[in-house]
């Protein structure tokens, strides 16, 4: 991704950002994307190949088999609740105006996260050695 530096290699989103541009530039950037389809999808590509494939997956497997193909439920279900607890400790807005600076705002917090998580962890696993 530009400017921070980070490879992304899997993106895991729901209907609210199913778009064919979305799922092109997935596909363009070299990003394994789980995009869950609208209802009311259509597999016409207009475009973008990539979009036509994830629609007729999803039609094809249903819900649950795409879920389990793509792991869309367990990633995207684990991945918002790790945002949700970031946005209760540092709040969700960030005031940095360019994209390179608003991911060197948001990365110490990041970096705090993690480690107050891995030592909460390593508490608790000293805890039950005693």
């Amino acid at each position: 991704m530009n400017g921070c530096g980070v490879r992304i290699e899997r993106l895991f989103a729901d209907s609210e950002f199913s778009s064919r541009e979305n799922v092109q530039l997935c596909a363009k950037k070299g990003i394994k994307g789980a995009i869950k389809p609208q209802k009311n999808a259509t597999q016409r590509a207009k475009g973008c190949p990539a979009w036509s494939e994830n629609v007729r997956r999803f039609q094809e497997l249903g819900y649950e088999g795409w879920a389990k193909e793509t792991g869309y439920f367990r990633k995207r279900f684990s991945e918002e609740h790790i945002f949700g607890m970031l946005i209760t400790k540092y709040g969700d807005e960030v005031m940095s105006r360019t994209p390179e600076m608003s991911a060197k705002d948001i990365l110490p917090r990041l970096i705090l996260h993690n480690l107050h998580f891995f030592l909460y962890h390593q508490a608790l696993s000293q805890k039950e050695h005693v």
